[in-house]
């Protein structure tokens, strides 16, 4: 679903759902699960607190 979002964004010109910093985290995922549980879960937040007031992606509804 991801790739087809992402395509339809380009296509259409509109801003992609995913952020830079949605893709660090999901790219650090690994790394960060080993850190975390030695660190006791202690997980860095790349968006520095932005995740708090993300708009909704509009593809899910409540």
């Amino acid at each position: 679903m991801e790739d087809y979002r992402l395509i339809k964004c380009l296509r259409e010109g509109l801003p992609t759902d995913m952020t830079v910093y949605d893709a660090a985290a999901l790219s650090s995922l690994v790394g960060l699960t080993v850190q975390s549980v030695s660190q006791r879960s202690n997980v860095p937040d790349f968006s520095r607190g932005r995740w708090r007031t993300h708009r909704p992606l509009g593809i899910v509804r409540a």
